[in-house]
């Protein structure tokens, strides 16, 4: 789940927040949570809060925000709503052909001590299916944010809500339909799907603990040593299906999209190299 500690920005409260993403990962999960906890600090709600609750609070944004943990549900969504035959490759793209970043990451602070955990998208037509038959990509739609609301302190079996927000196109003639239709309406709406995934968000029985030492060292090292093991151990804790390689390794080779592992093997194994159409 360590996703957003490569990318070393996060807007907290509109704010950006940044870290030093060239050292180790459990350096810049430590710059990380050093960062969270002191912009954190600066919101009202949070300024009472113990190091141990937002260190905690910080892993579980990494962890909402993740391809293994969120994104990965987004893209069973997404095959499902476009009914593409086995065999493709749906992805969503994160940089332009030119590099420019399209994504955002955030949270911003909610009423009754809520936080609201987002991915937005710039621009249009990020979302992508490849045949491997054809080695053809196509435009499939737009996918402009994945949001959930967390609790600060959420209980052992919690299981966030995603708000998914999109606009897909199945076929070229309902898609010149449907600009025709936005042309006339001069406002274009996107659909809400909702999701939940099968596992639970919060680190099983760490927060309890570190409650209980509250500002000792001990109770901090704890929270990041038990963060890095889950980070490390992925999909393997049961949270999605088993791939041969984590997805967080594709997306380090690949910037530009984002995409389930099983395809993409099965693309490599047909000597199909997508390209944009």
């Amino acid at each position: 789940y360590s996703d957003v500690l490569r990318i070393g920005r996060l807007v907290v409260n509109g704010q950006e927040m940044t870290w030093d993403t060239s050292a180790t990962n459990e350096e810049q999960l430590e710059a990380f949570c050093r960062a969270y906890t002191a912009s954190m600090r600066k919101v009202p709600e949070f300024s009472s809060e113990t190091d141990a609750i937002l260190y905690h609070s910080a892993h579980l944004t990494c962890k909402a925000l993740s391809i293994n943990y969120a994104l990965s549900e987004v893209l069973r969504l997404l095959r499902q709503k476009l009914g593409e035959a086995a065999g493709g490759t749906c992805s969503i793209r994160t940089s332009s052909n030119r590099g420019e970043t399209l994504v955002d990451y955030g949270v911003d602070v909610c009423r009754g001590g809520k936080m609201r955990a987002y991915i937005s998208w710039h621009g249009h037509g990020n979302i992508v299916w490849c045949n491997p038959k054809t080695v053809k990509s196509q435009v499939k739609g737009t996918l402009t944010c994945v949001e959930t609301e967390i609790p600060i302190v959420p209980g052992p079996e919690f299981k966030p809500t995603y708000r998914v927000k999109m606009k897909l196109h199945s076929s070229r003639i309902s898609w010149l339909t449907s600009k025709v239709a936005c042309s006339l309406r001069s406002v274009s709406r996107a659909s809400v799907e909702k999701l939940r995934p099968s596992a639970p968000l919060p680190l099983q029985g760490l927060l309890n603990r570190s409650v209980k030492t509250e500002r000792t060292q001990n109770c901090l090292t704890e929270i990041t040593r038990n963060c890095l093991k889950e980070f490390k151990a992925g999909s393997d804790n049961g949270e999605s299906e088993e791939r041969p390689s984590s997805p967080v390794l594709q997306l380090e080779k690949q910037p530009a999209v984002l995409a389930p592992e099983p395809s993409q093997v099965l693309a490599e194994q047909r000597g199909a190299t997508c390209t944009e159409v």
